[in-house]
């Protein structure tokens, strides 16, 4: 009983409770090794991963900066938002300037429907390979408008969203140190 019931209990802990719960997967992977009707189990010992989070227990200001980006999640999501509004405006604002089958990569269309567009449009904004993006929609259809296009996209899509993304979490943590200080604060008056 001191397992589950006791003050002490082993599963008081939700650490402890982690730590259980990476085990019991690691049975199953084994399980599924065996038996070859729980195969899809074997997907689950990516949850192994887990594991090294037990550290963030033992320090106070790893334990502050996890809590801290939890609770900046929702205002992430609202940038988030944003910037999926954004994207479809920029997606179809490409489809509208380059659209109607005039650009072409190997692999794919990049303006004639919302899909690639949302596409070409998610990695322009990452940086990831946007030149490659850039550089096709310049040789078909040069240009003023296709370099201002590119531009526009870059400056709004790459940096003010990153720092949009950078304020909501540096807000959390000024958020979170406020109220350990109101804490200690209250703590100092009893």
């Amino acid at each position: 009983l001191g397992f589950a019931c006791s003050k002490n209990a082993y599963l008081k802990s939700s650490w402890n409770v982690l730590d259980l719960a990476i085990v019991c997967v690691s049975y199953a992977v084994i399980l599924a090794e065996t038996f070859p009707v729980l195969t899809p189990l074997k997907s689950l010992r990516v949850l192994r991963v887990l594991r090294p989070l037990r550290l963030v227990a033992r320090s106070p200001g790893m334990r502050r900066i996890i809590s801290t980006i939890v609770a900046s999640l929702p205002a992430v999501t609202n940038v988030f938002g944003v910037v999926l509004a954004l994207q479809l405006v920029f997606s179809v604002l490409g489809m509208q300037l380059f659209g109607r089958g005039q650009l072409r990569l190997p692999e794919r269309d990049m303006y004639d429907s919302i899909e690639h567009a949302m596409l070409t449009t998610a990695i322009v904004i990452t940086g990831e390979d946007w030149n490659e993006m850039w550089m096709e929609t310049q040789r078909e259809l040069g240009g003023l408008l296709t370099s201002g296009y590119y531009l526009v996209l870059i400056c709004v899509g790459n940096y003010i969203v990153l720092n949009l993304v950078v304020a909501v979490v540096i807000g959390g943590v000024v958020e979170a140190e406020e109220a350990e200080e109101e804490r200690e604060a209250a703590k100092k008056k009893l």
